[in-house]
C-alpha cells in the first residue's frame, strides 16, 4: 500500500444540467445504456480490453508484464500507461479525467484506513446484532437505542459527518435484513461515505457519456 495518506477526494461539486440544456428522454438513456458496454472479466490468458486508454498512442511503454501475470497485475499495467499518459499530455478528456478520480477515490476509500474501516464494522455488527436479539424486536425504541450506542461508539471523524437521524436510518435499514453480512457492508459503507461517493461519480460519468453522445 502506497504511503500517500489517504485523503478525501469528494468535496467538488458536480455540475448541475443548465437550465437551457435539455434532458434526454427514457429511450435516449435506454439506448444508451444498452450500447455501454460492461466490463469483461480480465484471466491470465487475455489482455484486458483497456477501453479507457485509446489516449496511450506514441507513450512509452512501462515495466513489461512476466509471463502469467495475474489479474491485479494486468490492471495494474494497463491503469500505469493511462496515468503516464495523462500526466505526459497535461491535457486528457473529461472521460479520463473521471476515470482517474474514480480510480484515486477506490483506492482511498474516502480517507478511511483498514483500521477504519474495521472499527465501524465491528459496531455495525454488534448494532445489527442487538437488534435481531432484542425481545422488542425492530421498533423505534431498540432502533434509537442501538443506533445512539452505535453512534457513541464511532471514531470523531466518522461521527461529526453524520446527523441522530441519518445514523437511525442507518440502523433501520438493518432490521428487514437478516443475514448480518450484507446488512454490514451496506451500514458500513453508509457510516462511511461511500454510498454518497458512489452515487456522485456515477452521475459524473453519466452526465459525460450523455454530454459526449449529444455532441457527436
Amino acid at each position: 500500500m502506497s504511503s500517500l495518506k489517504r485523503t478525501q477526494m469528494f468535496g467538488s461539486p458536480l455540475g448541475a444540467p443548465r437550465d437551457n440544456e435539455q434532458a434526454p428522454t427514457s429511450s435516449e438513456l435506454g439506448e444508451q445504456l444498452r450500447k455501454t458496454p460492461f466490463p469483461a472479466a480480465l484471466g491470465r490468458s487475455r489482455a484486458p480490453a483497456a477501453r479507457r486508454t485509446s489516449e496511450l498512442e506514441g507513450q512509452p511503454a512501462v515495466t513489461p508484464l512476466p509471463d502469467g501475470a495475474p489479474g491485479w497485475m494486468r490492471r495494474a499495467h494497463f491503469m500505469v500507461q493511462a496515468l503516464q499518459a495523462a500526466i505526459a499530455s497535461g491535457r486528457v478528456s473529461d472521460t479520463t479525467e473521471a476515470a482517474i478520480e474514480r480510480a484515486f477515490a477506490a483506492w482511498e476509500l474516502h480517507g478511511a484506513s483498514d483500521q477504519l474501516v474495521a472499527r465501524v464494522a465491528h459496531l455495525a455488527h454488534r448494532a445489527h446484532t442487538a437488534l435481531h436479539s432484542s425481545p422488542r424486536g425492530g421498533g423505534d425504541r431498540a432502533i434509537a437505542e442501538c443506533a445512539q450506542v452505535l453512534q457513541a461508539g464511532l471514531p470523531s471523524s466518522v461521527r461529526r459527518r453524520l446527523s441522530d437521524a441519518s445514523v437511525f436510518e442507518i440502523v433501520r435499514a438493518m432490521v428487514p435484513e437478516a443475514d448480518p453480512w450484507p446488512a454490514v457492508v451496506k451500514a458500513t459503507s453508509r457510516l462511511l461515505g461511500w454510498d454518497r461517493a458512489i452515487r456522485a461519480h456515477s452521475a459524473h460519468a453519466v452526465r459525460i457519456a450523455l454530454e459526449r453522445r449529444s455532441d457527436r
